[in-house]
């Protein structure tokens, strides 16, 4: 889906992803590019959402077409070739390309604040059903 909307978005665009977790590395490393490749980047878990399932929606907007982005389409590209179009979510594919993810000192604790803050809610509201 990424892969699409990269090659498919003009500048400014929006994307909308349903996604089921955001614990794995490889998940971490689409979320990482997701941020290079939009302005804003947001997970969200809808009211209309059931509430003890694990589904969360991201929300994109603002792409950016640059150098950067060129340089993450064909990183999926080659991913996705490589694959034989597999997800780079059951083969581990973008965790190596992925190189900077560990030095950006924003992306990572933001993705654990978020983590945590939807664990916790989804947990409070299950624990009290």
């Amino acid at each position: 889906e990424v892969l699409t909307a990269a090659n498919c978005l003009l500048p400014g665009g929006r994307f909308v992803c349903k996604l089921y977790s955001t614990f794995s590395a490889s998940t971490s490393a689409l979320l990482f590019l997701i941020t290079r490749l939009f302005e804003d980047v947001r997970i969200v878990k809808p009211m209309s959402s059931r509430v003890a399932g694990p589904e969360r929606y991201l929300y994109a907007s603002g792409f950016r077409a640059n150098e950067e982005a060129e340089v993450i389409k064909r990183s999926l590209w080659s991913c996705h070739v490589y694959g034989a179009g597999r997800s780079p979510l059951q083969l581990p594919l973008l965790t190596p390309l992925v190189v900077d993810l560990h030095k950006d000192a924003a992306f990572l604790p933001q993705l654990q604040h978020m983590v945590v803050t939807l664990c916790m809610r989804q947990a409070r509201i299950v624990r009290c059903k």
